[in-house]
């Protein structure tokens, strides 16, 4: 109890001296007005949606300039212009995540979502060989089955991302998808509510609400997955040393799917400890059970608001595939050329990451974006956080 007393009323002095420090870039920068305690909050109070809504509202408000933004104790430059967002995207440099990533690892732990910088480039490095397009070719077959039923539940991400079928997901509403669903609403609840974000306070709100045990249901179901496939993995490495990496013969070949390249980088001396495993099943659960249907659902309110371009499109795929249920192969999609550039422009007005966030130190600043003229106010060993608003970055009106 001492312990808890002692951490509420130490947690603001380092909050405060950073305030004080940043105040001096925030006089530079045109943005919201901000408050104590909850800083611009005010701007962008309400629901989770209404919180997201708001905060592209307020980065549209200043014609696309650098502006400040203060969430709670914390400062942050807000950028939506393309050329600034290059800059970004572009730079190795810029790679850091913000502290606001923390918020989610009790749910992720530290896979590619979340994770620092150095552990992001090796795990990214050894598992992004797994999803390249041969081997996404693959799973054509699952992909047709799947569209058929139109299952949007995580049996579906089983099969294609981890390898293995789990019945028990038939249900529409599982326990993870429930599970994950509640986590990300309060994780991300603890964003826009600066009162939780020191640690100590927000263990006690956790506490409260009894998230431990939503935590532990969320990773129930990896952690099954996990036990299942190594079993798998232990019997077929028995039977045949072939196994989903570096077989390359044989007309039953096993598919190179992603749980079992984290159990061969293992194998090969990789050190992936069950930890870091299972947060890269949950990362990939999560960042897949969403991503396609979100995509689809826009694309398919895009093309219903407009009649010209959903007949064109049908036109397209009439003409490639008829109107048989004929099962489609990668040849087929590489015909479907008026469709691929409807689901890009979807993914433009659309992204599925509106907003990200990095934290970039003083160095980066000065090297690559002198145009924003804050940077001689960093101290050396400081460190920015930027809001980066990729939505609605390059809205722009056909001639």
């Amino acid at each position: 109890m001492k312990t808890i007393v002692v951490g509420i009323f130490t947690t603001p002095i380092p909050l405060y001296n950073s305030v004080k420090h940043f105040e001096k870039i925030a006089s530079k920068l045109e943005g919201p007005p901000s408050y104590p305690i909850i800083g611009t909050g005010l701007e962008c109070i309400g629901t989770h949606q209404q919180f997201s809504d708001n905060v592209i509202k307020l980065f549209s408000s200043y014609g696309g300039e650098p502006c400040k933004v203060w969430l709670g104790p914390y400062f942050g430059v807000g950028i939506s212009k393309p050329e600034d967002l290059q800059i970004i995207l572009n730079s190795s440099k810029a790679l850091g995540k913000s502290k606001f990533y923390n918020f989610f690892k009790n749910a992720v732990g530290e896979g590619l979502f979340s994770a620092p910088v150095h552990k992001w480039r090796k795990h990214r490095r050894l598992i992004a060989p797994v999803f390249n397009a041969n081997v996404l070719n693959q799973f054509f077959p699952v992909f047709n089955e799947k569209n058929r039923i139109l299952i949007e539940n995580l049996k579906k991400e089983l099969e294609t991302a981890m390898g293995y079928n789990l019945d028990s997901q038939s249900n529409k509403e599982s326990e993870f998808s429930d599970a994950l669903k509640k986590i990300m609403e309060l994780d991300t609840l603890r964003v826009y509510k600066p009162w939780l974000y020191p640690d100590i306070i927000f263990s006690i709100y956790r506490r409260l609400m009894g998230l431990q045990n939503v935590y532990k249901t969320l990773h129930k179901l990896p952690n099954q997955v996990i036990r299942e496939m190594k079993k798998t993995y232990a019997q077929r490495k028995m039977e045949n040393k072939n196994n989903a990496i570096d077989a390359n013969h044989g007309d039953n070949k096993p598919l190179k799917v992603f749980l079992n390249t984290l159990l061969d980088l293992n194998e090969a001396g990789e050190n992936f400890s069950d930890e870091e495993i299972r947060d890269e099943v949950v990362t990939m659960m999560m960042t897949g059970s969403e991503t396609s249907s979100v995509t689809g659902c826009y694309c398919l309110l895009m093309l219903a608001i407009h009649p010209k371009i959903q007949d064109k499109v049908y036109d397209e795929i009439f003409e490639v595939l008829g109107d048989g249920d004929q099962t489609i192969t990668i040849e087929d999609t590489t015909k479907l050329v008026y469709l691929e550039q409807c689901i890009r422009e979807t993914l433009r007005l659309y992204p599925l990451v509106p907003v990200f966030l990095r934290q970039l130190d003083d160095d980066w600043w000065s090297e690559r974006l002198h145009r924003i003229q804050i940077c001689y106010a960093v101290n050396e060993g400081s460190s920015i956080n930027v809001f980066a608003k990729l939505q609605c970055a390059h809205r722009f009106k056909i001639k």
